[in-house]
């Protein structure tokens, strides 16, 4: 029986051919949610051109009395990293390091300031449990642990 629960757990989301198949699973890109592969290569190029756009704009425009330099740079920064994520132009996981790459060269942090809070041992926290979970999944692990509750 757990055999039969767990074909019936990773054929969940699939199609094709073998998607009623043992072990089959979702393609990336075929419509499930996550992929990050949606929309065609025209919108993704639009999307980029958008974002980037909008961050020269903002680098462009007029600074008000009560802005700094590098506010208005790391708000240049955000409306791209907003574009992008919003239109998945780029992955989710690139678009986030954006920052660490941005505002070093901007001048809005040093290196060390910008890549700390990817550094917060939460963050690391987080990321163990997940790996934890991946690996529960990958091996079946958290079927057994269900059928024994």
């Amino acid at each position: 029986m757990l055999s039969a629960e767990r074909g019936a757990v990773q054929t969940a989301g699939a199609s094709g051919p073998d998607a009623g198949a043992p072990g089959a699973r979702a393609r990336p890109g075929s419509g499930g949610e996550g992929t990050g592969g949606g929309g065609s290569a025209r919108r993704r190029r639009l999307s980029l051109a958008l974002g980037a756009a909008l961050f020269l704009i903002v680098l462009a425009a007029p600074l008000p009395a009560a802005v700094s330099a590098g506010a208005q740079r790391a708000a240049a920064v955000a409306l791209l990293m907003a574009a992008w994520w919003m239109t998945e132009a780029l992955p989710v996981a690139a678009t986030a390091l954006l920052p660490l790459a941005l505002f070093p060269l901007l001048g809005v942090l040093t290196p060390t300031a910008a890549a700390a809070p990817y550094a917060n041992p939460v963050i690391f926290l987080f990321m163990g449990g997940f790996l934890l979970a991946l690996a529960m999944q990958r091996w079946g692990l958290h079927l057994r642990v269900a059928l024994l509750v």
